[in-house]
């Protein structure tokens, strides 16, 4: 039995097994052993290629893995322009309702102090015309519709002040204020309607 081991980077990697019923002549074992460099070198090239293949493969694989990888993030980048575009365009949209409801609020404003101001003048003066002559009853309903006139007045002022806080020309002013002052107004026009409904 002649064994014939293939090395390949100091490692046997295949071994060719000879057997004879005979004892193998001395050429015989020469020409093998000339062989066995001959084959070493041809199978050591064969395994080089396979390498070579096996790597190919490989990147081949990752190059397709790259691929897709880089379609899917153009796909999320279009995805991701399109929802920017999409939120700037509400953002403008929004924008120009805020707009609209600033100025909606500025010309309602305008628009109801004209006629509040009036009621507030004219309820003063009659007050001030039938003060001694009416009822104290009569009296008190007139101070409550100046009252009413003039708590509306400023309702609509702090309307008109928060449109033009919203649009950034107006600042902002903290103060004070008695909280009993407040419930004391609130009665003064709230007794009067709970009297009517019998409250």
């Amino acid at each position: 039995i002649v064994t014939i081991p293939i090395i390949d980077n100091n490692q046997v990697t295949a071994v060719i097994a000879l057997s004879s019923l005979q004892e193998y002549p001395e050429e015989i074992k020469r020409w093998l052993q000339e062989a066995k460099i001959i084959i070493e070198t041809r199978f050591n090239h064969v395994m080089a290629n396979k390498r070579i293949y096996d790597i190919n493969e490989k990147l081949e694989k990752q190059n397709i893995e790259i691929e897709e990888q880089k379609e899917e993030l153009t796909r999320q980048a279009i995805e991701l322009q399109e929802q920017n575009t999409y939120l700037e365009d509400q953002k403008k949209l929004l924008q120009e309702l805020n707009e609209l409801k600033t100025s909606f609020l500025l010309n309602m404003s305008h628009e109801l102090r004209t006629p509040l101001n009036s009621i507030i003048v004219l309820s003063g003066i009659l007050l001030r015309r039938y003060e001694n002559k009416t009822t104290s009853e009569e009296a008190i309903y007139l101070k409550t519709i100046e009252k009413s006139g003039k708590n509306l007045l400023e309702i609509v002022n702090d309307m008109l002040l928060l449109s033009k806080m919203t649009s950034g020309k107006e600042e902002l002013h903290i103060s004070t204020f008695s909280v009993s002052d407040l419930i004391r107004e609130v009665l003064e026009v709230f007794i009067p309607v709970a009297k009517e409904k019998s409250l």
